[in-house]
């Protein structure tokens, strides 16, 4: 279809299938259920398979996310050319691809794992396992050929980060107009937060020094500093104290805070923090997705929208095994 034709017709498809979409108020849903088997014929509209416990969560997982990206996979096939702004949001999922496969390898794995099948969009030959060198040939990780001990998984991943990471930044400036503007907003947003939601975790859960977590930063110029979009805003929050709520109650991000305790005593919940931006990120994209139903912006909005629904489908299956309440605010 003409570039017109595909946006009208994908449009009212993106639509309907937000209507049955486990987002907004419908979120509650998935955590209203006691059992995967119940959740699964929540999601699926058909009775569970009859395997284990472990192997049913694992099964929901990958059922929703190949949904998901099929249905996306669908709507871009509907174009005679498919916009690179809307291919580009697969490249995230190309470079999970990637990790999952490098790691099986590190770990000296015999099968291929699951990755998502991005069809004609994936440059990346699985067919080829377990020859990493022939699977990343064509691909723009092409320079990783070898396998290093699993102690160094950690420097090559983050490689892939950043050579992710920068190659769309540069491939967002190439755009024009207002498709360049919500992309690039969007992408600031999401990444930024990601830093400084990964700078939380260093802190709380490892203890690592200010100068440690900056070289663990994602960055998509030169280096990971004060002129960078995505690791400036994590340069206002180094040298606040994780347990002193007065150092935070003004900062810009606050209202994703978890708040003190009746005595007064606190300290930051990075799970918190990401729950509740999380929730402030899919109503964004959905006042995105109904603004600008006419434009490309409104399927990365639907993208966007449609991976934290694949977010909160992965927590309730968490929530399920543990027999744990997960409420999604």
């Amino acid at each position: 279809m003409d570039s017109s034709s595909a946006i009208l017709f994908n449009y009212s498809k993106a639509s309907g299938l937000l209507g049955k979409a486990f987002i907004g108020k419908r979120t509650g849903l998935l955590f209203e259920k006691k059992s995967l088997s119940e959740l699964w014929t929540l999601l699926f509209k058909s009775q569970s398979p009859v395997v284990s416990e472990r192997f049913l969560a694992q099964q929901i997982e990958l059922e929703a996310q190949k949904r998901f990206i099929n249905q996306y996979i669908g709507f871009l096939r509907k174009w005679d050319n498919p916009p690179e702004i809307l291919v580009d949001q697969l490249k995230l999922v190309q470079l999970r691809n990637i990790k999952l496969i490098y790691s099986a390898l590190s770990k000296k794995e015999e099968e291929l794992p699951y990755i998502v099948d991005l069809a004609e969009f994936s440059s990346l030959d699985v067919s080829a396992w377990p020859n990493l060198e022939l699977i990343t040939k064509n691909s723009e990780f092409s320079w990783c050929r070898e396998v290093a001990d699993i102690h160094n998984q950690r420097k090559i991943e983050y490689k892939m980060d950043l050579q992710f990471l920068q190659s769309w930044w540069n491939q967002i400036q190439k755009y024009h107009g207002e498709e360049k503007s919500v992309q690039r907003k969007f992408f600031i947003e999401e990444f930024s937060l990601k830093n400084i939601i990964w700078a939380l975790r260093l802190s709380v859960y490892y203890d690592y020094p200010k100068d440690e977590i900056i070289k663990n930063l994602l960055y998509v110029t030169e280096r990971a500093d004060l002129k960078d979009p995505v690791a400036a805003p994590v340069f206002e929050i180094l040298d606040k104290r994780i347990d002193k709520w007065s150092d935070w109650e003004k900062w810009k991000y606050a209202g994703y805070l978890n708040q003190p305790q009746k005595d007064g005593s606190w300290k930051i919940d990075p799970v918190w923090f990401e729950k509740q931006y999380s929730i402030v990120k899919e109503r964004h994209a959905l006042r995105i997705f109904h603004e600008q139903s006419m434009s490309n912006a409104a399927f990365v909005a639907w993208f966007k929208i449609k991976s934290f629904e694949l977010n909160c489908i992965r927590r309730a299956v968490e929530s399920i095994r543990l027999g744990v309440a997960n409420e999604i605010s």
